[in-house]
């Protein structure tokens, strides 16, 4: 397989570049990076894929190291970002920016102001729904850490039912039984989130597939959503369910 996977670094004003190619060998393949105007070309020769959306998962992964190296040598927050795959010089495969699975059947591109409004509102707010906010956003967009991300946005929102107990031993465990009984959460979920997480969050070295990905994220936002609807409960007088 000849692939070219293409995409931008941001900020893009910058014109970020390597004066270099960088070249890369795997076991399966040949890659090189280049790095020009704040624009990235990942040029790779090797064998096909089982699935391309975790391909190109990799190759993302792989350039935003790159980029993360530069990052750290200037201290600027960088960010790579794909945007198009051609495979054979006659597959092309889209990046979308949107995620559909992640929404309900038939939802819609545009949001009601009666949807958004109550999200914001708590964003504005309240903190702990604001960094669980950013950690669901961070999950979608870092394929190796989703799972570190989307439990660190449920552990955000367990923060809100542990009051001003210390977050250890016992108080720690109330407020996950709280926190499940108050949203009515299924825990099955959330233990096989957990699992999963804590190895990236002891910084080892974990595999994640497409369909993990899209688990976790979604297990996440259910929280999220039941969390934004109690607080919004609670400032009515209501107890939130």
């Amino acid at each position: 397989m000849h692939a070219v996977v293409s995409g931008v670094i941001h900020p893009s004003p910058g014109a970020w570049h390597f004066e270099e190619p960088i070249e890369l060998d795997f076991p399966d393949g040949h890659w090189t990076i280049i790095v020009v105007n704040s624009q990235f070309h990942a040029i790779i020769d090797g064998a096909e894929p089982a699935d391309l959306g975790d391909f190109m998962n990799e190759v993302g992964a792989i350039v935003q190291g790159c980029i993360d190296a530069l990052s750290f040598r200037i201290a600027t927050a960088l960010r790579a970002e794909i945007s198009v795959m051609i495979v054979d010089g006659n597959r092309i495969v889209v990046r979308s920016p949107t995620w559909p699975q992640l929404l309900p059947e038939g939802a819609s591109s545009q949001v009601s102001v009666e949807q958004l409004g109550p999200v914001v509102k708590e964003a504005m707010n309240h903190p702990l729904a604001r960094f669980a906010l950013a950690d669901i956003r961070m999950a979608m967009q870092s394929p190796d850490d989703t799972e570190f991300h989307a439990f660190r946005a449920i552990e955000s929102v367990r923060q809100h039912f542990l009051g001003s107990e210390p977050d250890e031993g016992a108080a720690r465990k109330r407020s996950w039984i709280k926190m499940r009984e108050d949203l009515q959460l299924e825990q099955g979920p959330i233990d096989a989130l957990t699992r999963r997480a804590i190895p990236r969050r002891h910084g080892e070295v974990s595999l994640i597939s497409g369909d993990e990905r899209l688990s976790a994220i979604l297990t996440a936002r259910a929280v999220v959503e039941k969390f934004v609807a109690h607080l919004q409960a609670q400032r009515m007088g209501g107890r939130g369910n």
